[in-house]
Formats: C-alpha cells, structure tokens, sequence
C-alpha cells in the first residue's frame, strides 16, 4: 500500500466500518525504516473514532448502500435510530447527496454539526474526507435550521446555503434578517471588507451561528481555521527524511495558512513565541500524525486530533 494515501486507507476502512455485521480492525501502516515501526497512528484519529463509534451504534440496524455525487452512502436504519455514513470518494466540496432517511436534522458525529435532510437529500459540506450522521431523539428528528457555507475561508466572495422546512430567517453580518423557506443559495462576500463575518439564521425560535473569513489567505493551498488566539501552530514538513523543515504560517485572525511545498506534513503546537527558526521538539505541546499532501489541505481547528 506504499502508493495509496493514508485519506484513501481511512476512507477504506470507514466504509468497512460502516456495514452490518462487519468485524474490522484499523492496523497501523509501517514506517519505512526500522522494522517494527510504526509510521502511521491514524488509528487514533477522530475520523477513525467516530467511524468505530457509527459502527457500534448500528450493529444490528439494517442497511441500505448506495453511491450519489462522488460519495459512498450507507444508510442504517434500526426503528426510531437512524443515521446514514457518508465518504467522500471524489466529490466536490459541497454535493447534494441522496439519502433514505426521514426529514430532519441530524448530527454529524465526526465535527458535532447539524446537517438537514430534507426530500431524501442533505447537502454535504465536508470538513473532512466523511460525514457520519446521527439522530437518536426517537420519532421524527425535529425541525430546525442549517447553515452550510461553501467556505469557511474566502478571498473574494462565497456562497451560503440555509436550509430551514419552515418559515426561517436569515442574516448576513450586520444586515437586516431576510425571511425565507425550504432552502436558500446566498452568495455573499461583495462589498464587505476583508475580516469575520457572522452568519446567522432563525427557525422555531433556535438560531445558529457561522463565522466565515473574507482574506486573501484564501488563496493558500493549506489552511487551519477557527485557531484561537492564543494558540501557536507551526508545520513540520518533507518530502523525504533529509529535506524536512519547520515552517511557520501566516495569520489573519482566526486562520492560519501557508503555500503547500511539501508530500507530508505534521501540524504541531509550541508555546508563544516559537518560530521557525528557533523551534525544537523538545520544547512543543503537541502534534498531529502525519497529513498528506493531495493538493490542498483544509482542517477546521476543533477537529484537528493533536496527542
């Protein structure tokens, strides 16, 4: 498997993971020097957690298999329980994605947000290669609102999907909320300087709440949003063992990004005040296992999974 991307492994096995009656197990790859090595601790990973998670929560839930704009569907279904697994094979960033579940809101359990299926259709904003949906309230999921942005971080201008089965509101930064019903495509980010910008929208009296970030950073091909303030990250990146190098990254308020240059990657976190150029492993707080560069990379900060 030396040729296929760790993404590709964890997808694979999330898959497995998702069907009934399966019983698999997530080895960790080797690394590629002294034997016995282990090269890869994605078995830690939130995505592989919450995969084993879903697969525990439906072991005895039927199952229905389909495949719909680039995603790989599992839809379980086990009386008032029901949930759908949801990979990212080759999809665009934001797919309508078809799925046999009954209209409502359900909960991803891999970044703990709302998603809504409305029509056997739920719009699929992924924050990483998987959705894993949930919805445990016993009846009907209630009725509630969505936002779904095409991007966190944009440098021009985006688009913002609210889904809402009832009569909703919808409001962009410091404008006036503007009514509306099903579902709406808003295209923002014209005219309003760059900065955070709030998102919000009302249903049945709930209101959620997005910020997205207008930056020319945007344009960078690896970005972390959501950092707090108080947090330093830098990358540890190569190509190969004699190349490798600390890199430090750019940031505008709560997005750190840098021009992707290298295969592979470790996100890794350090006190105030560490740069590039002093940085030294003895001295970090954490680190992520090994990312790989398939052309861009995005993480939100809250599913980021440092040890």
């Amino acid at each position: 498997t030396t040729d296929i991307s760790d993404s590709d492994v964890n997808k694979a096995y999330a898959i497995q993971a998702s069907r009934k009656g399966a019983a698999v197990l997530y080895f960790a790859r080797p690394g590629n020097s002294d034997m016995g090595q282990i090269g890869v601790r994605d078995y830690k990973s939130t995505l592989i957690s919450a995969a084993n998670q879903f697969h525990n929560d439906f072991i005895d839930a039927s199952e229905n298999i389909s495949s719909d704009s680039g995603c790989f569907v599992n839809v379980r279904k086990d009386g008032n329980k029901a949930g759908a697994m949801i990979i990212n094979v080759n999809a665009s960033n934001n797919p309508t994605v078809r799925v046999e579940l009954p209209n409502g809101t359900y909960t991803d359990i891999l970044s703990n947000r709302e998603f809504t299926v409305s029509n056997n259709q739920v719009q699929a904003s992924f924050t990483s290669d998987a959705l894993m949906l949930e919805n445990f309230k016993g009846g009907q999921p209630s009725s509630s609102v969505t936002i779904t942005p095409k991007d966190y971080v944009f440098k021009d201008k985006t688009t913002v999907t609210f889904t809402c089965s009832e009569a909703a509101t919808y409001q962009i930064g410091s404008a006036s909320p503007v009514s509306f019903q099903g579902t709406k495509n808003v295209e923002i980010g014209a005219g309003l300087s760059e900065g955070e910008i709030i998102v919000k929208a009302t249903c049945n009296g709930k209101t959620q709440q997005v910020t997205l970030t207008k930056t020319a950073l945007a344009e960078k091909s690896f970005i972390i949003y959501n950092v707090p303030t108080d947090d330093n990250l830098l990358l540890w990146g190569w190509d190969k063992a004699s190349d490798s190098t600390w890199i430090d990254l750019t940031r505008y308020k709560g997005v750190l990004a840098v021009d992707l240059a290298k295969k592979q990657y470790i996100v890794v976190k350090f006190p105030k005040g560490v740069t590039s150029q002093n940085a030294d492993w003895g001295n970090k707080i954490a680190q992520t296992d090994d990312l790989h560069n398939d052309g861009v990379i995005r993480l939100d900060y809250s599913s980021i999974a440092f040890k």
